[in-house]
């Protein structure tokens, strides 16, 4: 990265995302990007998107709300960790978007704990976010040494 240097917990999350998801496509590449960015520890989040991609219930906050793909957004298994993510969520709950209707939140049965978790989880994700491109960037950069 022409420079630029890692702290050693920024190393470790690194190391630690890329030996656990060992990386098969773009987007597990940049996730792995993602994490090493991170000046906290991020193993919860690296474990948690392998607990879900092999099938297993999930630990952190999960719901139907954040599967995100049929917004044409990058498939993490419902954690999201990328600004376009957490844009396209806000944009349809807030019915900010020109195609979409405004979500209609009591049709997803959600109780009062569980809309207060997804806020809390859109208030903490947003803060812990960056763009899928500018991580996918850096993976192309690191493939194609051209680029």
């Amino acid at each position: 990265m022409h420079g630029c240097t890692r702290d050693d917990v920024q190393q470790e999350n690194l190391e630690y995302a890329f030996q656990k998801i060992r990386p098969s496509t773009h987007t597990e590449a940049t996730l792995v990007i993602w994490a090493g960015t991170r000046c906290q520890s991020v193993h919860d989040i690296v474990d948690e998107y392998c607990r879900r991609r092999a099938g297993f219930p999930s630990i952190m906050f999960d719901h139907n709300l954040l599967n995100l793909e049929v917004w044409c957004q990058p498939s993490t298994y419902r954690i999201l960790i990328f600004r376009e993510q957490l844009d396209s969520l806000i944009r349809e709950l807030t019915g900010k978007c020109d195609d979409h209707q405004l979500i209609d939140l009591k049709a997803h049965n959600l109780s009062l704990e569980e809309l207060a978790a997804l806020y809390s989880f859109i208030k903490v994700q947003y803060a812990m976010s960056l763009p899928f491109i500018w991580c996918f960037t850096i993976v192309e950069r690191a493939t194609n040494p051209k680029c």
